[in-house]
């Protein structure tokens, strides 16, 4: 990707912006931890009968080491 492709990429709207910004917040509220925000979604009435997916333990991820 040269300069021209990846200043392209970064312009932002209003629209963007301001999902950003509610994204950080929400994120920041949770101190950054996505398994906080998945637990408080799961206890969150709004989102009852609705199936959360658990965050993967990071423990459990491996990665593969393949020769190229």
């Amino acid at each position: 990707m040269n300069f021209l492709e990846e200043e392209r990429m970064m312009k932002t709207d209003s629209i963007t912006a301001e999902v950003r910004k509610h994204r950080q917040a929400i994120l920041e509220a949770h101190d950054w931890d996505i398994s906080k925000l998945i637990r408080d979604m799961a206890n969150d009435p709004r989102f009852k009968n609705r199936k959360v997916i658990p965050a993967a333990p990071r423990s459990k991820a491996k990665i593969l080491k393949t020769p190229l």
